[in-house]
């Protein structure tokens, strides 16, 4: 079996507020998508035709406010969770996409140990209470090839002051940073459900975690992190996730440009391995598994679809923007991936069949 891919359209959401510099989509089960639009700090939702039809979020601290929100996940259930980067913590829309509440925050996912521990912690939760916006309109690439872009986000003095006024107001959250290792987030970048099981690709702590949900996604009851695998290898930047029929695990790893894959039970099976030519920076940043057969990878300026078995480049489509997050709606037969330098959504026509 061979497969096709057609650039049909570029979604840009509303024409009155388009999108800026977004990170990722995910495709409810009616066919809508959801983004997550990084530089308006909202997370909104399209029509297949491009018709913005919901937004939620601004840059704050509250729920329902987002900073610099980096993956969107649509649950079994067509619950909307949307990783709040800089707060280091989950969003939950209900499946009206009105807002429910916030799964983690920031903190350690070890206990507090003595003053220089504490003192850690105290330096890190004030530095990330000031990040504003981190302003470059390409996340990773063009700052590493130094063309002016920042490469460290802003931070002021109004983001800090706004942040502990938030947390004077709701001390226990402040409480749980310091004290609740289970259900401690940094930098949440990727997401799977399965059998009542969240599991999170967790960049900050480069970690997976696995979670156990309940009582409409309010109960998050830590089950293990996954840190170190294959005879002590460990990820090096985590990045999106995938899952097959199987409940086989497909984790991005950037740094180490591979996919690493993980049975349903969180034990190490195989890795789907990329060359560093040179052409870019970083290796695959998100996947998604089309079938028991193929997964489509954004890498780079474009997005590949390597078999499964063997992991060979089976169709390609490059020339495009940075691309980022990316999105499989299995009934439509359509493939979606962030373009983010050129702030659209790029929607693929995927045709399988005979082998070319």
């Amino acid at each position: 079996m061979g497969v096709k891919l057609d650039h049909v359209r570029d979604l840009h959401g509303d024409p009155a507020s388009p999108m800026k510099w977004p990170n990722s989509a995910a495709v409810f089960d009616d066919g809508r998508i959801a983004v997550a639009d990084s530089g308006h700090n909202r997370a909104t939702v399209l029509t297949p035709e491009g018709d913005m039809i919901w937004q939620g979020g601004q840059q704050g601290f509250s729920t329902g406010d987002l900073r610099e929100p980096i993956y969107v996940f649509v649950t079994p259930d067509q619950y909307l969770l949307v990783s709040d980067w800089h707060n280091h913590r989950f969003c939950v829309y209900r499946p009206d996409l009105s807002v429910s509440h916030v799964l983690g925050h920031l903190g350690r996912l070890s206990p507090v140990r003595g003053v220089r521990d504490g003192v850690r912690l105290c330096l890190s939760f004030l530095s990330n209470l000031a990040i504003e916006y981190v302003g470059a309109p390409y996340y990773f690439t063009p700052s590493k090839m130094k063309n002016g872009c920042p490469e460290k986000p802003k931070r002021s003095l109004k983001m800090l002051i706004r942040g502990l006024w938030h947390y004077a107001r709701n001390w226990p959250e402040l409480k749980a940073i310091f004290t609740d290792t289970r259900t401690a987030m940094m930098k949440p970048n990727g997401a799977v459900f399965r059998d009542g099981h969240l599991i999170v690709a967790q960049k900050g702590h480069q970690c997976l975690s696995e979670y156990k949900v309940a009582n409409d996604w309010r109960d998050l009851d830590l089950v293990r992190h996954v840190k170190d695998f294959n005879s002590g290898d460990t990820f090096l930047r985590l990045c999106n996730m995938s899952q097959d029929p199987q409940g086989r695990i497909y984790v991005c790893d950037q740094k180490r440009w591979r996919i690493v894959v993980f049975d349903k039970e969180l034990n190490y099976n195989e890795e789907i391995t990329f060359t560093d030519d040179g052409r870019y920076p970083d290796g695959p940043f998100s996947c998604a598994v089309l079938n028991a057969d193929y997964i489509a990878v954004a890498i780079g300026f474009k997005v590949e679809v390597r078999a499964l078995d063997g992991g060979k480049i089976v169709a390609e489509l490059d020339g495009f923007g940075e691309t980022h997050g990316i999105a499989w709606d299995e009934a439509r037969q359509y493939l979606y991936f962030v373009d983010r330098s050129e702030s659209c959504l790029r929607q693929i026509k995927v045709t399988f069949g005979e082998e070319r």
